[in-house]
């Protein structure tokens, strides 16, 4: 079982990875470009708004740092290099990144209440959020990324099926939609 001190330090490292943000541009849409500034913008705002302060001073802020705003500009440098990881699959196509659903993940995560934000220990379980990137991989394809799976995960280096009910996870995002 989780302590709330250990749901958000485990929530917010797991957000960092997907991330979330709060404001949108060109139509409904999130350019690629500006998803890590609006990810760290509402992941930061969840931390500051949601953990108390026995939660920040237990290392809540992935970042270290001791203010909201010190700590967008540091998850925005974090979530731009992770980012930066995925651009080589989006231009071999083995990547892709849906703006429309990563505006709505954006939104979605903004609008969770603390006690939503803090159960949601893999960001994908927020509707819209498990499929921002996308991936083109067939199963038992050479991967580093789930993103790059059509399946979503990528396990041992290689495209592999997702567990269902009842089967065991090797990792959180091992798991089908929906599941932990």
């Amino acid at each position: 079982m989780f302590t709330i001190h250990s749901r958000c330090a485990a929530i917010v490292a797991l957000v960092t990875l997907v991330g979330c943000g709060s404001s949108s541009s060109g139509g409904g849409s999130v350019a690629m470009a500006d998803f890590a500034a609006q990810s760290a913008t509402v992941s930061c705002h969840r931390v500051y708004t949601c953990c108390d302060a026995t939660e920040l001073a237990g290392g809540s802020d992935p970042t270290g740092s001791t203010t909201e705003a010190a700590c967008v500009t540091a998850m925005t440098t974090q979530q731009t290099t992770a980012l930066m990881a995925f651009q080589a699959g989006i231009t071999a196509g083995t990547i892709v990144y849906h703006g429309d659903r990563a505006k709505k993940c954006l939104d979605n995560t903004a609008a969770l209440s603390c006690s939503d934000w803090g159960i949601q220990f893999n960001p994908k379980a927020v509707p819209d959020c498990a499929h921002v990137f996308d991936g083109t991989a067939a199963m038992a394809a050479t991967c580093t990324y789930d993103e790059e799976c059509a399946s979503g995960f990528c396990g041992g280096g290689m495209c592999a099926a997702r567990g269902a009910l009842g089967d065991a996870c090797t990792a959180p995002t091992g798991c089908a939609d929906g599941l932990y």
